[in-house]
């Protein structure tokens, strides 16, 4: 009866040096010919260090026998390949794992920084100039103490900034965000003020005017890239390798009974001043070509599934991690009136 032979997956891992260590102790020290080396590899490969099993190590002595030269020379190269081959499958399929963490980690990297400028802006979107000094504040300043923030943005021309119409709006599918820009103290010099305020590209680049901080996200289908512009500068990449960015909006409506949260795209605000928080969603791809099983799949922005392995281009079998956030609009919100 043969002795039951133990499961590769139970083997402890082998490498070159320790194949190449073994043969040296069994060639210095081996003696008694072909069959005691047959012998002595069953010890060491099949026993002792379970890198094959009874009914392999078998198999491979039946074979060697029906090749010319020693039984035992054959079986040893045979077991060094063997292993060696085993060694660099490992390496291989490290190798691979390692490249599909890092492009995971890639895609995160990207995701998050594309919300966290996103989000910067977001949360400024229709604020106005701050009094720093409330209680300072006297009927000629155009602030009303104990209220920290001004009534009204004064008029500076084509680059204002109206509440009504620059807070928050998109159109053609570029999601538009504004506030007031105005000067803050500086850290430099305490009895002067600048104007530090920039939006998503840098600008504007004027340091010395009051006027609308203008962000405006554009998502390129063509290039797969999410934009950003704003205040005349030319469109920049936000981040690459976006499959799908997503906008919707969230307003309360009072037009009939009780005041309810509603959750719509952009052709269904209507008025604009009653968006409370806005939605952003994305779907990112890797750049490494993922060896996934056919049916694999993600869930789009819209709830779809979708999947990878049908997928052309750039995103064929690629990873694809889905981001979703709501920012709420700390300037906006209040109910209109109907």
């Amino acid at each position: 009866m043969q002795p039951a032979s133990l499961p590769q997956s139970h083997a402890p891992a082998a490498n070159a040096w320790q194949v190449f260590l073994i043969f040296l102790r069994l060639g210095l020290t081996s003696f008694g010919g072909p069959v005691a080396h047959l012998a002595y590899f069953r010890t060491e490969f099949v026993a002792r260090r379970r890198w094959l099993s009874e009914s392999d190590y078998a198999d491979l002595v039946a074979l060697c026998q029906l090749l010319p030269g020693p039984a035992s020379s054959q079986v040893g190269m045979a077991l060094g390949l063997l292993v060696v081959a085993t060694a660099m499958g490992s390496l291989m399929l490290s190798r691979g794992i390692s490249g599909t963490v890092s492009d995971a980690s890639n895609i995160q990297q990207q995701g998050a920084y594309a919300l966290r400028v996103i989000g910067q802006h977001m949360r400024q979107a229709g604020s106005m100039r701050l009094n720093l000094s409330p209680g300072t504040a006297t009927a000629g300043d155009p602030f009303i103490a104990p209220v920290a923030i001004e009534k009204s943005a004064p008029s500076r021309g084509a680059n204002a900034f109206d509440p009504s119409t620059d807070t928050i709006k998109e159109d053609g599918g570029k999601l538009s965000i504004g506030y007031r820009r105005y000067a803050e103290p500086s850290f430099s010099n305490a009895s002067s003020e600048v104007y530090a305020m920039r939006n998503c590209v840098g600008a504007p680049t004027d340091a010395s005017k009051d006027e609308r901080i203008e962000n405006i996200f554009e998502f390129n289908a063509t290039t797969n890239e999410l934009r950003c512009s704003g205040n005349s500068a030319a469109a920049q990449p936000l981040i690459n390798n976006v499959a799908q960015f997503q906008v919707r909006y969230i307003i309360q409506d009072n037009s009939a009974g009780p005041s309810k949260i509603n959750i719509t795209n952009a052709a269904g605000v209507g008025r604009w001043g009653r968006v409370q928080a806005v939605e952003v969603c994305m779907v990112l791809y890797g750049n490494e070509t993922v060896d996934m099983p056919d049916g694999s799949s993600y869930t789009d922005c819209a709830g779809d599934t979708v999947n990878m392995t049908t997928l052309s281009g750039a995103r064929a079998r690629r990873m694809h991690l889905l981001f979703r956030n709501v920012f709420q609009l700390r300037s906006q919100g209040l109910v209109e009136p109907t």
